[in-house]
């Protein structure tokens, strides 16, 4: 579980520029670009296995499943084998695009995209048995986007939420894994928690802190820890931290500052002693990742 750091909060730095959280800030900083997108496609972590049986294991129909939020198409690709029809919106164009060349690319014949924003979809009431949400709910206008999830549900439909924590680098010497973990929660929190365009502590909390839905959904699923770890070597581990949105935005208004160069190295020093003086290809770790679900069923009236 990340520590707080005594007297600095996300959300009290962020109370400025919360004025329409969420899809607004999606398209309108940093989600928009191409290469924002394309760095999106290929190091964004994929929800686990396990994750994935748990939505599936709950739903009462597999006809038809909506991925909100749905970026590149990582998590909505995924559930092509579980559902007869899968459907993923964004209000990204970029991202839409960079979802279609991978469908495209896989030959995913039942999984379509669509341009679409969450407080205002264009699906017909009742379309769909399932919506899942991965890493995007924090963006949201949370009352608006419930609301038309549960317009989109049919009858007993399932909203599943989910994300992830910061993911972790590890080496498997426990006191080598302490000081990289210190060193990443110095840039998460100080040198990029300015440019955090939404509150962090709902993703650090596992989105306990996140308003619930209420009247016209009840909770059926609530996990908060389930791990995944997969190799990766130092260079993957930066380009995953360069698809963070508080990084784009510092590196459009710093662009000569090399922060994560200088987090490489800072990593590598410490690594020395585990890995030996390879190149950063040769210096193989673990990504630890723990994901996060909440999993609610349509009831009516609302």
């Amino acid at each position: 579980m990340i520590k707080a750091i005594p007297g600095w909060t996300l959300s009290g730095g962020l109370r400025g520029v919360r004025r329409c959280v969420g899809e607004r800030s999606m398209s309108e900083f940093v989600f928009r670009t191409a290469e924002h997108a394309e760095l999106y496609s290929k190091f964004r972590p994929s929800p686990p296995t396990e994750l994935l049986h748990r939505i599936v294991s709950c739903a009462s129909s597999r006809e038809s499943l909506l991925d909100v939020g749905c970026g590149s198409g990582q998590c909505t690709e995924l559930m092509a084998e579980h559902f007869k029809r899968v459907v993923g919106c964004d209000n990204s164009r970029a991202q839409i695009e960079q979802a279609e060349a991978r469908r495209t690319e896989k030959k995913l014949l039942n999984v379509e995209y669509k341009l679409s924003s969450v407080g205002n979809m264009i699906f017909g009431a009742g379309s769909f048995d399932v919506i899942t949400a991965s890493q995007c709910v924090h963006w949201f206008d949370v009352g608006e986007f419930y609301s038309e999830a549960h317009r989109v549900l049919r009858k007993n439909g399932l909203l599943a939420m989910f994300g992830y924590c910061v993911p972790l680098p590890v080496s498997g010497v426990s006191e080598i894994d302490s000081a990289i973990e210190t060193r990443i929660m110095r840039l998460y929190r100080s040198d990029l928690g300015p440019f955090w365009e939404t509150d962090r502590s709902l993703i650090d909390s596992c989105y306990r802190t996140l308003r619930k839905p209420g009247r016209g959904f009840e909770p059926l699923l609530q996990e908060l820890a389930i791990h995944q770890k997969r190799p990766t070597d130092l260079d993957g581990y930066i380009q995953y931290l360069a698809t963070w949105s508080s990084f784009q935005k510092f590196k459009k208004k710093n662009p000569d500052a090399d922060l994560l160069g200088e987090l490489k190295s800072d990593l590598r020093n410490l690594l020395r002693d585990v890995r030996g003086l390879g190149s950063d290809k040769d210096i193989n770790l673990y990504m630890d990742t723990n994901f996060f679900l909440h999993i609610y069923k349509k009831r009516d009236p609302v």
